[in-house]
């Protein structure tokens, strides 16, 4: 009955030949570009991180702003003046700034 089952198997690769090399193919093909676009994908993470760094590693900086203008940065209340009082007694942290309420609508060069 094996032996029944494997010509069978063996005479339908044969008759399909050129189909199954072409899945083959495109399965190939497939895996390629995927792993291609997850390539790509974690290059550009990892330089839009690069450049979003600030020169001194030790600088952690948060801002929300709108996208509309670049310079447009308005910075929410996150945090009270406790909990950045509680942040400075933390041992390794040596200055703490606490930003509120600062917003850029427009610059103007000379007047």
């Amino acid at each position: 009955m094996k032996t029944g089952l494997l010509l069978l198997a063996r005479r339908d690769y044969q008759i399909n030949g050129r189909r199954n090399r072409l899945t083959i193919l495109a399965v190939g093909i497939s895996v390629l570009l995927i792993s291609s676009v997850l390539a790509l994908s974690e290059s550009f993470y990892a330089k839009m991180l690069d450049e979003m760094k600030v020169s001194d590693a030790n600088v952690l900086t948060i801002a929300f702003g709108s996208g509309a203008n670049p310079l447009n940065y308005t910075y929410q209340s996150l945090y009270t003046e406790r909990d950045i009082s509680l942040v400075r007694q933390v041992k390794d942290v040596s200055n703490v700034t606490g930003v509120k309420g600062v917003g850029i609508e427009s610059l103007v060069y000379g007047t």
